[in-house]
């Protein structure tokens, strides 16, 4: 529901490369785009949306990733490809 009826978010704009959140209640979709012939690797801010420690888990492949100083660090996503993340957001302000 929350990628179909949640707020959006955008968390990064740069170089081919977008990533946004939406967000319903107290769950989040992050959702990473690379329109680059390359692969690419990012850090993804989620100050805003994580709590410093919280985990996402890669939708695709259930790999966990943890927040840390208000990013997810490191994320790779494939050439013109894109990533999905699946996490429990601290509550909209």
């Amino acid at each position: 529901p929350a990628l179909r009826r949640g707020d959006f978010q955008w968390l990064l704009a740069a170089d081919d490369v977008l990533a946004y959140v939406r967000r319903l209640d107290e769950k989040a979709v992050l959702i990473g785009l690379n329109n680059n012939y390359k692969p690419v690797t990012v850090d993804l801010p989620v100050g805003d949306i994580l709590e410093e420690g919280m985990q996402i888990r890669e939708a695709w492949n259930g790999t966990t990733r943890q927040a840390h100083e208000g990013k997810i660090e490191a994320v790779s996503i494939p050439a013109r490809s894109g990533t999905v993340f699946l996490a429990d957001a601290k509550p909209a302000s």
